[in-house]
Protein backbone atom coordinates (compact mmCIF):
# COMPACT_ATOMS: atom_id res chain seq x y z
CA UNK A 1 0.00 0.00 0.00
CA UNK A 2 2.85 2.37 0.81
CA UNK A 3 4.70 1.63 -2.43
CA UNK A 4 1.76 1.62 -4.83
CA UNK A 5 -0.92 3.65 -3.07
CA UNK A 6 1.07 6.74 -2.08
CA UNK A 7 3.57 9.18 -3.54
CA UNK A 8 5.84 9.14 -0.48
CA UNK A 9 9.45 9.56 -1.71
CA UNK A 10 11.39 6.30 -1.39
CA UNK A 11 14.58 7.93 -0.19
CA UNK A 12 15.65 11.56 0.03
CA UNK A 13 14.72 13.67 -3.02
CA UNK A 14 17.77 15.24 -4.64
CA UNK A 15 20.17 12.81 -2.93
CA UNK A 16 18.97 9.23 -3.50
CA UNK A 17 15.49 8.00 -4.33
CA UNK A 18 14.21 4.67 -5.57
CA UNK A 19 11.94 5.14 -8.62
CA UNK A 20 8.51 3.54 -8.72
CA UNK A 21 7.85 1.03 -11.50
CA UNK A 22 4.62 0.84 -13.49
CA UNK A 23 2.91 -2.52 -13.80
CA UNK A 24 0.16 -1.17 -16.09
CA UNK A 25 1.34 -3.13 -19.16
CA UNK A 26 2.66 -6.20 -17.41
CA UNK A 27 -0.30 -8.41 -16.62
CA UNK A 28 -0.97 -8.28 -12.92
CA UNK A 29 -3.12 -11.43 -13.04
CA UNK A 30 -0.30 -13.60 -14.42
CA UNK A 31 2.17 -12.17 -11.92
CA UNK A 32 -0.26 -12.83 -9.06
CA UNK A 33 -0.70 -16.44 -10.19
CA UNK A 34 3.07 -17.02 -10.29
CA UNK A 35 3.58 -15.53 -6.85
CA UNK A 36 0.53 -17.37 -5.49
CA UNK A 37 1.75 -20.77 -6.70
CA UNK A 38 5.23 -20.15 -5.26
CA UNK A 39 3.71 -19.06 -1.95
CA UNK A 40 1.38 -22.07 -1.83
CA UNK A 41 4.29 -24.46 -2.39
CA UNK A 42 6.32 -22.74 0.32
CA UNK A 43 3.57 -22.65 2.93
CA UNK A 44 2.47 -26.19 2.08
CA UNK A 45 5.95 -27.57 2.59
CA UNK A 46 6.41 -25.64 5.85
CA UNK A 47 3.14 -27.04 7.19
CA UNK A 48 3.89 -30.64 6.19
CA UNK A 49 7.47 -30.51 7.47
CA UNK A 50 6.31 -29.22 10.86
CA UNK A 51 4.35 -32.41 11.43
CA UNK A 52 6.47 -34.83 13.44
CA UNK A 53 9.19 -32.23 13.81
CA UNK A 54 10.08 -33.02 17.42
CA UNK A 55 10.28 -36.77 16.86
CA UNK A 56 12.34 -36.59 13.66
CA UNK A 57 15.89 -37.94 13.72
CA UNK A 58 18.93 -36.09 12.49
CA UNK A 59 18.40 -37.38 8.94
CA UNK A 60 14.77 -36.27 9.02
CA UNK A 61 15.77 -32.82 10.20
CA UNK A 62 18.48 -32.60 7.55
CA UNK A 63 15.94 -33.49 4.83
CA UNK A 64 13.53 -30.88 6.15
CA UNK A 65 16.20 -28.18 5.98
CA UNK A 66 17.24 -29.23 2.47
CA UNK A 67 13.58 -29.16 1.44
CA UNK A 68 13.28 -25.67 2.89
CA UNK A 69 16.28 -24.60 0.82
CA UNK A 70 14.60 -25.96 -2.32
CA UNK A 71 11.21 -24.34 -1.74
CA UNK A 72 12.92 -21.12 -0.67
CA UNK A 73 14.83 -21.14 -3.95
CA UNK A 74 11.54 -21.73 -5.77
CA UNK A 75 9.88 -18.84 -3.95
CA UNK A 76 12.69 -16.47 -4.95
CA UNK A 77 12.48 -17.72 -8.53
CA UNK A 78 8.72 -17.17 -8.63
CA UNK A 79 8.92 -13.63 -7.26
CA UNK A 80 11.56 -12.63 -9.79
CA UNK A 81 9.66 -14.29 -12.63
CA UNK A 82 6.56 -12.26 -11.76
CA UNK A 83 8.37 -8.92 -12.04
CA UNK A 84 8.32 -6.55 -15.01
CA UNK A 85 10.35 -7.71 -18.00
CA UNK A 86 13.94 -6.63 -17.52
CA UNK A 87 13.54 -6.35 -13.75
CA UNK A 88 13.19 -10.01 -12.76
CA UNK A 89 15.41 -12.89 -13.84
CA UNK A 90 16.21 -11.12 -17.11
CA UNK A 91 18.04 -8.34 -15.29
CA UNK A 92 20.44 -10.71 -13.54
CA UNK A 93 22.84 -11.09 -16.45
CA UNK A 94 23.08 -7.30 -16.94
CA UNK A 95 23.70 -6.73 -13.23
CA UNK A 96 26.60 -9.16 -13.13
CA UNK A 97 28.08 -8.40 -16.55
CA UNK A 98 28.31 -4.64 -16.98
CA UNK A 99 30.83 -2.50 -15.04
CA UNK A 100 28.18 -0.02 -13.86
CA UNK A 101 26.19 -2.32 -11.51
CA UNK A 102 29.22 -4.30 -10.30
CA UNK A 103 32.18 -4.81 -12.64
CA UNK A 104 33.77 -7.87 -11.04
CA UNK A 105 32.96 -10.25 -13.92
CA UNK A 106 33.94 -7.63 -16.49
CA UNK A 107 37.36 -7.15 -14.99
CA UNK A 108 37.96 -10.88 -14.60
CA UNK A 109 36.93 -11.52 -18.23
CA UNK A 110 38.38 -8.59 -20.16
CA UNK A 111 41.11 -6.99 -18.04
CA UNK A 112 42.96 -9.54 -15.92
CA UNK A 113 45.12 -11.98 -17.88
CA UNK A 114 45.93 -14.27 -14.94
CA UNK A 115 45.08 -14.73 -11.28
CA UNK A 116 48.64 -14.06 -10.04
CA UNK A 117 48.69 -10.81 -12.02
CA UNK A 118 45.36 -9.76 -10.52
CA UNK A 119 46.52 -10.41 -6.96
CA UNK A 120 49.99 -8.90 -7.26
CA UNK A 121 48.64 -5.70 -8.80
CA UNK A 122 45.54 -5.27 -6.65
CA UNK A 123 46.94 -2.64 -4.32
CA UNK A 124 47.96 -0.51 -7.30
CA UNK A 125 44.42 -0.91 -8.67
CA UNK A 126 42.94 0.37 -5.41
CA UNK A 127 45.28 3.34 -5.50
CA UNK A 128 43.31 4.55 -8.56
CA UNK A 129 40.63 5.60 -6.02
CA UNK A 130 37.48 4.05 -7.48
CA UNK A 131 34.87 4.82 -4.82
CA UNK A 132 32.00 2.70 -6.19
CA UNK A 133 32.65 -1.02 -6.62
CA UNK A 134 36.16 -2.27 -7.36
CA UNK A 135 37.90 0.25 -5.13
CA UNK A 136 35.78 -0.51 -2.08
CA UNK A 137 36.12 -4.31 -2.16
CA UNK A 138 38.94 -6.78 -1.51
CA UNK A 139 40.00 -9.03 -4.43
CA UNK A 140 37.82 -12.04 -3.55
CA UNK A 141 34.91 -11.29 -5.88
CA UNK A 142 37.09 -10.72 -8.96
CA UNK A 143 39.23 -13.76 -8.12
CA UNK A 144 36.10 -15.87 -7.72
CA UNK A 145 34.82 -14.87 -11.16
CA UNK A 146 38.23 -15.50 -12.70
CA UNK A 147 38.32 -19.04 -11.29
CA UNK A 148 34.74 -19.79 -12.39
CA UNK A 149 35.50 -18.48 -15.88
CA UNK A 150 38.54 -20.72 -16.06
CA UNK A 151 36.47 -23.76 -15.06
CA UNK A 152 33.73 -23.00 -17.62
CA UNK A 153 36.19 -22.41 -20.47
CA UNK A 154 37.74 -25.83 -19.78
CA UNK A 155 34.48 -27.77 -19.23
CA UNK A 156 32.21 -28.07 -22.32
CA UNK A 157 29.96 -30.47 -20.42
CA UNK A 158 29.37 -27.91 -17.68
CA UNK A 159 28.55 -25.28 -20.30
CA UNK A 160 26.02 -27.59 -21.96
CA UNK A 161 24.40 -28.39 -18.60
CA UNK A 162 24.11 -24.69 -17.78
CA UNK A 163 22.53 -23.94 -21.15
CA UNK A 164 19.96 -26.70 -20.60
CA UNK A 165 18.65 -24.98 -17.46
CA UNK A 166 18.68 -21.43 -18.82
CA UNK A 167 15.23 -19.79 -19.16
CA UNK A 168 14.34 -17.90 -22.31
CA UNK A 169 14.47 -14.46 -20.69
CA UNK A 170 18.05 -15.04 -19.54
CA UNK A 171 19.12 -16.51 -22.89
CA UNK A 172 17.71 -13.44 -24.64
CA UNK A 173 19.64 -11.14 -22.32
CA UNK A 174 22.85 -12.97 -23.17
CA UNK A 175 22.16 -12.47 -26.88
CA UNK A 176 21.81 -8.72 -26.30
CA UNK A 177 25.08 -8.69 -24.35
CA UNK A 178 26.81 -10.62 -27.16
CA UNK A 179 25.64 -8.09 -29.75
CA UNK A 180 26.65 -5.16 -27.54
CA UNK A 181 30.23 -6.25 -26.86
CA UNK A 182 30.79 -7.36 -30.46
CA UNK A 183 30.50 -3.72 -31.53
CA UNK A 184 33.37 -2.92 -29.16
CA UNK A 185 35.54 -5.71 -30.54
CA UNK A 186 35.11 -8.02 -27.53
CA UNK A 187 34.02 -11.63 -27.44
CA UNK A 188 31.21 -13.06 -25.32
CA UNK A 189 30.98 -16.79 -25.95
CA UNK A 190 28.95 -19.71 -24.65
CA UNK A 191 31.36 -20.35 -21.76
CA UNK A 192 31.03 -16.72 -20.62
CA UNK A 193 27.23 -16.95 -20.66
CA UNK A 194 27.33 -20.25 -18.78
CA UNK A 195 29.65 -18.73 -16.18
CA UNK A 196 27.25 -15.85 -15.58
CA UNK A 197 24.27 -18.20 -15.34
CA UNK A 198 26.07 -20.46 -12.85
CA UNK A 199 26.91 -17.33 -10.84
CA UNK A 200 23.24 -16.29 -10.86
CA UNK A 201 22.09 -19.74 -9.70
CA UNK A 202 24.87 -19.99 -7.13
CA UNK A 203 24.06 -16.62 -5.60
CA UNK A 204 20.38 -17.48 -5.31
CA UNK A 205 21.22 -20.93 -3.96
CA UNK A 206 23.46 -19.52 -1.23
CA UNK A 207 20.77 -16.99 -0.34
CA UNK A 208 18.29 -19.85 0.17
CA UNK A 209 20.93 -21.97 1.96
CA UNK A 210 21.21 -19.32 4.71
CA UNK A 211 18.39 -21.11 6.55
CA UNK A 212 20.79 -23.94 7.49
CA UNK A 213 23.44 -22.03 9.49
CA UNK A 214 20.69 -19.76 10.85
CA UNK A 215 18.78 -22.80 12.13
CA UNK A 216 21.92 -24.33 13.65
CA UNK A 217 22.80 -21.01 15.31
CA UNK A 218 19.34 -20.82 16.87
CA UNK A 219 19.39 -24.46 18.00
CA UNK A 220 22.29 -23.75 20.31
CA UNK A 221 19.84 -21.83 22.53
CA UNK A 222 16.33 -22.66 21.28
CA UNK A 223 14.12 -25.70 20.85
CA UNK A 224 13.75 -27.39 17.48
CA UNK A 225 10.24 -26.06 16.89
CA UNK A 226 11.15 -22.47 17.76
CA UNK A 227 14.22 -22.58 15.49
CA UNK A 228 12.17 -24.04 12.62
CA UNK A 229 9.38 -21.47 12.87
CA UNK A 230 11.94 -18.69 12.97
CA UNK A 231 14.00 -19.67 9.91
CA UNK A 232 10.86 -20.01 7.78
CA UNK A 233 10.87 -16.21 7.47
CA UNK A 234 14.34 -15.84 5.96
CA UNK A 235 13.55 -16.65 2.27
CA UNK A 236 10.61 -14.24 2.51
CA UNK A 237 12.79 -11.20 3.33
CA UNK A 238 12.00 -8.77 0.44
CA UNK A 239 15.55 -7.45 0.06
CA UNK A 240 16.83 -10.93 -0.84
CA UNK A 241 14.54 -11.19 -3.87
CA UNK A 242 14.93 -7.54 -4.87
CA UNK A 243 18.73 -7.47 -4.91
CA UNK A 244 19.48 -10.87 -6.44
CA UNK A 245 22.04 -11.54 -7.88
CA UNK A 246 24.15 -8.77 -6.27
CA UNK A 247 27.08 -10.01 -4.22
CA UNK A 248 25.47 -8.56 -1.07
CA UNK A 249 23.07 -11.52 -1.07
CA UNK A 250 26.03 -13.91 -0.74
CA UNK A 251 27.12 -12.52 2.61
CA UNK A 252 24.29 -13.66 4.95
CA UNK A 253 25.06 -17.38 4.44
CA UNK A 254 28.80 -17.03 5.03
CA UNK A 255 28.17 -14.60 7.90
CA UNK A 256 25.77 -16.95 9.67
CA UNK A 257 28.17 -19.87 9.13
CA UNK A 258 30.83 -17.82 10.92
CA UNK A 259 28.39 -16.86 13.69
CA UNK A 260 27.25 -20.46 14.22
CA UNK A 261 30.81 -21.82 14.26
CA UNK A 262 31.93 -19.29 16.85
CA UNK A 263 28.82 -19.66 19.02
CA UNK A 264 29.22 -23.43 18.93
CA UNK A 265 32.85 -23.11 19.99
CA UNK A 266 31.99 -20.56 22.68
CA UNK A 267 29.07 -22.43 24.26
CA UNK A 268 30.43 -25.96 23.91
CA UNK A 269 34.15 -25.36 24.38
CA UNK A 270 35.23 -27.05 21.12
CA UNK A 271 38.38 -25.71 19.45
CA UNK A 272 37.92 -26.68 15.83
CA UNK A 273 34.66 -24.72 15.35
CA UNK A 274 36.64 -21.68 16.56
CA UNK A 275 39.22 -22.40 13.89
CA UNK A 276 36.41 -22.73 11.32
CA UNK A 277 34.95 -19.41 12.44
CA UNK A 278 38.30 -17.71 11.84
CA UNK A 279 38.61 -19.27 8.39
CA UNK A 280 35.10 -18.30 7.29
CA UNK A 281 35.46 -14.78 8.64
CA UNK A 282 38.71 -14.34 6.71
CA UNK A 283 36.96 -15.67 3.59
CA UNK A 284 34.24 -13.08 4.09
CA UNK A 285 36.78 -10.31 4.52
CA UNK A 286 38.23 -11.32 1.14
CA UNK A 287 34.84 -10.44 -0.35
CA UNK A 288 33.64 -7.34 1.45
CA UNK A 289 34.13 -5.07 4.44
CA UNK A 290 30.47 -5.79 5.24
CA UNK A 291 31.84 -8.62 7.40
CA UNK A 292 33.09 -6.09 9.93
CA UNK A 293 29.52 -5.42 11.18
CA UNK A 294 29.04 -9.20 11.22
CA UNK A 295 32.12 -9.49 13.44
CA UNK A 296 30.65 -6.80 15.68
CA UNK A 297 27.38 -8.77 15.91
CA UNK A 298 29.27 -11.93 16.83
CA UNK A 299 31.30 -10.04 19.44
CA UNK A 300 28.26 -8.51 21.12
CA UNK A 301 26.41 -11.84 21.00
CA UNK A 302 29.39 -13.57 22.61
CA UNK A 303 29.19 -11.12 25.51
CA UNK A 304 25.44 -11.76 25.73
CA UNK A 305 25.93 -15.54 25.80
CA UNK A 306 28.60 -15.21 28.47
CA UNK A 307 26.57 -12.81 30.62
CA UNK A 308 25.88 -14.10 34.15
CA UNK A 309 22.59 -15.95 34.13
CA UNK A 310 22.46 -16.24 30.33
CA UNK A 311 21.55 -19.91 30.68
CA UNK A 312 18.18 -18.97 32.21
CA UNK A 313 15.13 -17.96 30.23
CA UNK A 314 16.55 -18.57 26.76
CA UNK A 315 14.19 -18.84 23.83
CA UNK A 316 12.29 -22.06 24.16
CA UNK A 317 14.79 -23.98 26.31
CA UNK A 318 15.31 -24.98 29.88
CA UNK A 319 18.29 -23.64 31.78
CA UNK A 320 21.38 -25.87 31.72
CA UNK A 321 21.38 -28.61 34.30
CA UNK A 322 23.71 -31.56 35.03
CA UNK A 323 25.73 -29.49 37.44
CA UNK A 324 26.20 -26.41 35.24
CA UNK A 325 26.16 -23.09 37.03
CA UNK A 326 25.05 -20.25 34.71
CA UNK A 327 26.42 -17.71 37.19
CA UNK A 328 29.79 -19.38 37.70
CA UNK A 329 33.08 -17.78 36.70
CA UNK A 330 34.28 -18.09 33.13
CA UNK A 331 37.25 -20.39 32.54
CA UNK A 332 39.61 -17.90 30.95
CA UNK A 333 42.13 -20.56 29.95
CA UNK A 334 39.54 -22.07 27.62
CA UNK A 335 38.53 -18.64 26.35
CA UNK A 336 42.18 -17.97 25.48
CA UNK A 337 42.45 -21.25 23.58
CA UNK A 338 39.32 -20.44 21.59
CA UNK A 339 40.60 -16.98 20.72
CA UNK A 340 43.91 -18.46 19.59
CA UNK A 341 42.08 -21.02 17.42
CA UNK A 342 40.01 -18.25 15.83
CA UNK A 343 43.07 -16.11 15.19
CA UNK A 344 44.90 -19.04 13.60
CA UNK A 345 41.95 -19.70 11.31
CA UNK A 346 41.85 -16.04 10.36
CA UNK A 347 45.63 -15.79 9.87
CA UNK A 348 45.93 -18.73 7.46
CA UNK A 349 44.10 -17.09 4.49
CA UNK A 350 45.72 -13.72 5.28
CA UNK A 351 49.17 -15.34 5.16
CA UNK A 352 48.24 -17.15 1.94
CA UNK A 353 47.23 -13.88 0.30
CA UNK A 354 50.44 -12.23 1.50
CA UNK A 355 52.39 -15.04 -0.15
CA UNK A 356 50.42 -14.35 -3.37
CA UNK A 357 51.48 -10.71 -3.24
CA UNK A 358 48.46 -9.12 -1.52
CA UNK A 359 48.87 -7.27 1.77
CA UNK A 360 45.28 -7.55 3.00
CA UNK A 361 45.80 -5.06 5.81
CA UNK A 362 46.79 -2.42 3.26
CA UNK A 363 43.95 -3.49 0.95
CA UNK A 364 41.38 -3.04 3.72
CA UNK A 365 42.84 0.38 4.57
CA UNK A 366 42.54 1.47 0.94
CA UNK A 367 38.98 0.09 0.78
CA UNK A 368 38.05 2.24 3.79
CA UNK A 369 39.59 5.34 2.25
CA UNK A 370 37.89 4.76 -1.10
CA UNK A 371 34.53 4.19 0.56
CA UNK A 372 34.87 7.53 2.36
CA UNK A 373 35.39 9.24 -1.01
CA UNK A 374 31.83 8.33 -2.03
CA UNK A 375 30.38 11.04 0.18
CA UNK A 376 32.85 13.58 -1.21
CA UNK A 377 31.27 13.04 -4.64
CA UNK A 378 27.64 12.53 -3.58
CA UNK A 379 25.85 14.95 -1.28
CA UNK A 380 24.13 13.34 1.70
CA UNK A 381 22.37 15.02 4.63
CA UNK A 382 22.90 13.06 7.81
CA UNK A 383 19.72 13.97 9.67
CA UNK A 384 17.49 13.19 6.67
CA UNK A 385 18.92 9.70 6.36
CA UNK A 386 18.62 9.10 10.09
CA UNK A 387 14.88 9.55 9.56
CA UNK A 388 14.63 7.59 6.29
CA UNK A 389 16.84 4.58 7.05
CA UNK A 390 14.51 2.92 9.60
CA UNK A 391 11.70 3.05 7.03
CA UNK A 392 13.95 1.55 4.37
CA UNK A 393 15.04 -1.18 6.78
CA UNK A 394 11.40 -1.98 7.57
CA UNK A 395 10.52 -2.35 3.88
CA UNK A 396 13.74 -4.24 3.08
CA UNK A 397 13.56 -6.82 5.86
CA UNK A 398 9.76 -6.94 5.75
CA UNK A 399 7.39 -5.13 8.10
CA UNK A 400 6.07 -8.44 9.56
CA UNK A 401 9.59 -9.72 10.29
CA UNK A 402 10.65 -6.45 11.90
CA UNK A 403 7.42 -6.27 13.90
CA UNK A 404 7.93 -9.80 15.23
CA UNK A 405 11.50 -8.93 16.25
CA UNK A 406 10.38 -5.77 18.05
CA UNK A 407 7.50 -7.50 19.83
CA UNK A 408 9.83 -10.33 20.82
CA UNK A 409 12.17 -7.85 22.46
CA UNK A 410 9.48 -5.79 24.19
CA UNK A 411 7.34 -8.52 25.75
CA UNK A 412 8.02 -11.11 28.39
CA UNK A 413 7.11 -14.73 28.81
CA UNK A 414 3.53 -15.54 29.87
CA UNK A 415 2.94 -15.30 33.58
CA UNK A 416 6.43 -13.94 34.32
CA UNK A 417 8.14 -10.61 34.70
CA UNK A 418 10.22 -9.12 31.89
CA UNK A 419 13.88 -10.12 31.72
CA UNK A 420 16.69 -9.62 29.24
CA UNK A 421 17.72 -13.27 28.84
CA UNK A 422 15.52 -14.05 25.84
CA UNK A 423 16.56 -10.84 24.09
CA UNK A 424 20.21 -11.69 24.68
CA UNK A 425 20.02 -15.30 23.53
CA UNK A 426 18.00 -14.60 20.35
CA UNK A 427 20.46 -12.05 18.97
CA UNK A 428 17.94 -9.22 19.37
CA UNK A 429 20.14 -7.17 21.68
CA UNK A 430 23.20 -7.67 19.44
CA UNK A 431 21.47 -6.54 16.26
CA UNK A 432 19.84 -3.59 18.04
CA UNK A 433 23.24 -2.34 19.27
CA UNK A 434 25.17 -2.89 16.03
CA UNK A 435 22.44 -1.62 13.73
CA UNK A 436 21.88 1.37 16.01
CA UNK A 437 25.56 2.32 15.77
CA UNK A 438 25.54 1.92 11.97
CA UNK A 439 22.33 3.93 11.74
CA UNK A 440 23.72 6.87 13.71
CA UNK A 441 27.16 6.69 12.09
CA UNK A 442 25.80 7.73 8.69
CA UNK A 443 27.83 5.03 6.90
CA UNK A 444 24.84 3.91 4.83
CA UNK A 445 23.06 6.95 3.42
CA UNK A 446 21.42 5.48 0.33
CA UNK A 447 20.76 1.84 -0.62
CA UNK A 448 20.74 0.87 3.05
CA UNK A 449 18.27 -1.89 2.19
CA UNK A 450 20.98 -3.53 0.07
CA UNK A 451 24.00 -2.78 2.23
CA UNK A 452 22.29 -4.09 5.39
CA UNK A 453 21.30 -7.49 3.96
CA UNK A 454 24.17 -9.04 5.92
CA UNK A 455 22.42 -7.99 9.16
CA UNK A 456 18.97 -9.25 8.23
CA UNK A 457 19.32 -12.91 9.37
CA UNK A 458 19.90 -11.51 12.84
CA UNK A 459 16.65 -9.54 12.64
CA UNK A 460 14.86 -12.76 11.67
CA UNK A 461 16.54 -14.60 14.56
CA UNK A 462 15.51 -11.85 16.98
CA UNK A 463 11.88 -12.89 16.48
CA UNK A 464 12.44 -16.36 17.95
CA UNK A 465 11.29 -15.19 21.38
CA UNK A 466 7.75 -14.72 20.05
CA UNK A 467 7.47 -18.36 19.01
CA UNK A 468 8.86 -19.65 22.29
CA UNK A 469 6.31 -17.58 24.21
CA UNK A 470 3.44 -18.65 21.94
CA UNK A 471 4.18 -22.33 22.54
CA UNK A 472 5.83 -21.95 25.96
CA UNK A 473 8.02 -24.73 24.60
CA UNK A 474 10.84 -25.70 26.98
CA UNK A 475 11.19 -29.32 25.99
CA UNK A 476 14.78 -29.16 24.75
CA UNK A 477 17.68 -28.02 26.89
CA UNK A 478 21.06 -27.02 25.47
CA UNK A 479 24.26 -28.68 26.58
CA UNK A 480 25.94 -26.98 29.54
CA UNK A 481 28.07 -23.97 28.72
CA UNK A 482 31.61 -25.36 28.94
CA UNK A 483 33.07 -21.90 29.45
CA UNK A 484 31.47 -22.00 32.88
CA UNK A 485 34.08 -23.08 35.42
CA UNK A 486 31.36 -24.91 37.37
CA UNK A 487 30.46 -27.10 34.42
CA UNK A 488 31.56 -30.74 34.76
CA UNK A 489 32.45 -30.92 31.04
CA UNK A 490 36.05 -30.41 29.93
CA UNK A 491 37.62 -29.99 26.52
CA UNK A 492 38.77 -33.32 25.16
CA UNK A 493 38.04 -35.76 22.31
CA UNK A 494 34.43 -34.57 22.24
CA UNK A 495 35.79 -31.35 20.77
CA UNK A 496 35.97 -33.14 17.42
CA UNK A 497 32.40 -34.50 17.54
CA UNK A 498 29.35 -33.17 15.69
CA UNK A 499 27.07 -31.34 18.15
CA UNK A 500 24.09 -33.69 18.35
CA UNK A 501 21.87 -31.04 19.90
CA UNK A 502 22.23 -28.77 16.87
CA UNK A 503 19.91 -30.99 14.85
Amino acid sequence: MLLWGTGVPLGVPGEWEWPRLSYSDHGIALAAIMVGLSAAAYVGFAWLAERGLESAGRLGMFLRLMGLVVVGFGWLWGVQGAAIDGIGLGKSSYVLFYPGPSGYFWRARYVETSLPTLLSGYEELLAERDYLHIGTHPPGLIAGWWLLLDVCHQSPGLVAAAEATMPESVANSFELIRSSVRRDGREFNRADAACLWIGILGTQGLAALTVVPLYLWLRLRASRRVAWWTVLFWPLVPAVAVFLPKSDVLFPCLGMLTAWSWRWAWLRGHLWPGLLAGLTFAAGMLLSLAFLPIAALIGVQTLCDGWPGSGRGDAGVKPPDAGANPRGPVRWSLVSLLLVAGLIGFALPVAGMLRAGVNLLNVWRLNFENHALFYDHNVRTWWKWVLVNPLELALAVGVPVLSIAIVSGMTSRPRSRFDWSGLRSSGGLAVAIVWGLLWLSGKNMGEAGRLWICLMPWVVAAGSGCWSRMTDDRSVAPLPNTLDAASPRRLGPAGCCWPRSSW
